[in-house]
């Protein structure tokens, strides 16, 4: 159970690609603008609305199915997403 507290983006193999094409879907999955923003504008973005959930006491859970299609790129993307600070 996740409780009330929890987001949850759910990204399918059809998002498998590299580093901004995973930006570009996480974005767009959470409802938050990503078109025609660079990749660092996006991944901005996506630390912003995950430390401002994380300030209100809530959290961004990303669930990946098929993330073994993911190439070394995407991949260190996600770990980078993970090792934010104060985002939970």
């Amino acid at each position: 159970r996740l409780g009330d507290d929890a987001e949850v983006s759910l990204l399918g193999q059809a998002h498998v690609g590299g580093r901004a094409a995973l930006l570009q879907a996480l974005l767009y999955d959470l409802g938050q603008p990503h078109e025609g923003r660079s990749e660092s504008a996006m991944r901005l973005a996506l630390a912003d609305h995950r430390q401002g959930r994380f300030r209100e006491g809530r959290r961004t859970i990303l669930l990946l199915d098929e993330a073994h299609l993911l190439g070394l790129e995407a991949l260190e993307e996600v770990r980078l997403l993970g090792n934010l600070e104060g985002a939970g």
